[in-house]
C-alpha cells in the first residue's frame, strides 16, 4: 500500500488515503476460507481515508457477528459475500453519493483454491498461471454507495491450482500519467505485471519508472500453495495435486457421468454422489441445476430450492433455474418468493406470450 498523501510531525511519517487491503481467515460451514478486500474509498486524504475507516468499521462487525452466530457460520461463502455487500451498501447509502468506494471482495476455500469474488466496479482480477497472466472476467456492479440503484449481486467461482497467483489492485497503478497524460490503456499494468515476473518490489519500481503515480496505490498478491486433491468431493484421480489439464479431463468425464445418470434418470444416484461437489464445490451451472431438478423430481424441495437459491447467487439469467424454483416454491407454499422469481425472469424472457401464461399459471 501507497497512500498518495505523505507529511511528517515532527520526527514521524504519516500517511493518508483511501485504499486498503484487508485479509481474514473465515471458517463456514466447517471449512477454512480466506477472506481478501481490496478497496479504494471516494477521494484522497482526509476523505478517503474517512471512508475506509467506515468500511473496516463494518468489516469487523460482520466478522464478530459470524464468529459468534451459528446461523452466519452455516452460511455458504457465496451467500455471505452477498449480505456482506448488501450490508457495506446498505451503510454507504445512507451519505447519498458522497462517499463511495470501489472494491472487490471474495473468498479462497483454503482446501480446494474455489476462488469466489464479487467486483464493485474495481480494475479487473489478474491470474497468473504457468507464466501466462489474464484478467479475471465478472460481472462489474457500481460502487458501493452508489446513489439511486438497486443492484442485483452475482458472485464470480474461479477453480485455482497449485502454484497460481492471484493479483488484486487498486486504479493506483493504472490511472498513471504517461508522457504528461492520463493513462488510457487498460492493459498496461497487466503488460508491466508481466514484465516484473509477478514481483511487486519490481513492479513499482518499473511503473515509477515508466510513470508518475497520482493516486493511492494498493496491490494485494495471493499465491495458492496447496495441492488440490477431489478425493473427497468426486473420485477420479487418485493424485493429491492435480493440474489444470488434468482438472479440464476430469471435468469432462465427470459431467459425461452426471447426464448418463440423469438421461436414465437414476435422480436418487444423481443426489448421493454428487452431493460433496455440489457442496464444496460448486463451480458449474449446469450440474447445480440439474441436482436442483433431481431434489424436485425426488420431491425434495427444500433441498431443491437451497441449490437453486445458490445458483442464483452465481447466475441471475438462467431461466430454468428461475422456473424450477418456482415450481419447488408452489408446491411448498412459499408464495412471498414467487413475485421475486417473477421479476427476475421478465427481465431475461421475451416471450411475451410465454410469460402471460406463467403469470396467469401463478394467478390461479
Amino acid at each position: 500500500i501507497q497512500q498518495f498523501e505523505k507529511f511528517t510531525y515532527k520526527t514521524y511519517k504519516f500517511y493518508l488515503g483511501g485504499d486498503l487491503i484487508y485479509l481474514k481467515q473465515i471458517r463456514l460451514r466447517n471449512r477454512n476460507y480466506t477472506f481478501f478486500v481490496n478497496a479504494d474509498a471516494m477521494g484522497k486524504s482526509l476523505q478517503g481515508l474517512t471512508g475506509i475507516i467506515v468500511l473496516i468499521t463494518v468489516l469487523s462487525t460482520i466478522i464478530k457477528r459470524t464468529e459468534k452466530r451459528l446461523l452466519e457460520k452455516e452460511r455458504y461463502p457465496e451467500t455471505w459475500l452477498k449480505y456482506t455487500s448488501l450490508e457495506i451498501e446498505e451503510v454507504y447509502s445512507a451519505f447519498q453519493g458522497f462517499m463511495m468506494i470501489s472494491a472487490v471482495l471474495g473468498f479462497i476455500d483454503e482446501e480446494n483454491g474455489l476462488l469466489y469474488f464479487i467486483n464493485f466496479d474495481h480494475p479487473k482480477p489478474i491470474l497468473e498461471r504457468n507464466n501466462k497472466y489474464q484478467f479475471l472476467e465478472s460481472k462489474i456492479h457500481k460502487k458501493l454507495g452508489f446513489p439511486g440503484v438497486l443492484q442485483n449481486y452475482e458472485i464470480t467461482r474461479i477453480p485455482l491450482f497449485y502454484n497460481d497467483v492471484i493479483f488484486v489492485g487498486s486504479d493506483g497503478k493504472d490511472e498513471v500519467l504517461i508522457n504528461q497524460s492520463i493513462n488510457e490503456d487498460e492493459t498496461f499494468s497487466l503488460k508491466l505485471l508481466k514484465e516484473s515476473k509477478g514481483e511487486l518490489k519490481t513492479f513499482i519500481e518499473k511503473l515509477n519508472q515508466s510513470a508518475i503515480i497520482i493516486d493511492d496505490l494498493s496491490i494485494l498478491k495471493m499465491v495458492f500453495k496447496n495441492n488440490v486433491s477431489f478425493d473427497q468431493i468426486y473420485k477420479f484421480y487418485n493424485t493429491s495435486n492435480i493440474s489444470y489439464q488434468d482438472f479440464n479431463q476430469w471435468y469432462k468425464d465427470l459431467k459425461k457421468e452426471f447426464f448418463f445418470f440423469l438421461k436414465k434418470r437414476q435422480y436418487q444416484r444423481i443426489i448421493d454422489l454428487f452431493q460433496n461437489l455440489v457442496e464444496h464445490y460448486p463451480f458449474d451451472d449446469d450440474i447445480l441445476y440439474w441436482y436442483s431438478y433431481s431434489c424436485r423430481k425426488l420431491k425434495l424441495y427444500t433441498k431443491a430450492t437451497d441449490i437453486g437459491e445458490r445458483l442464483m447467487n452465481f447466475n441471475k439469467s438462467h431461466k430454468k433455474n428461475i422456473l424450477n424454483l418456482m415450481y419447488c416454491y408452489e408446491k411448498m407454499n412459499h408464495l412471498f418468493r414467487l413475485d421475486y422469481l417473477l421479476g427476475e425472469l421478465n427481465k431475461i424472457e421475451t416471450n411475451e406470450k410465454f410469460l402471460n401464461k406463467i403469470k396467469k399459471t401463478i394467478k390461479k
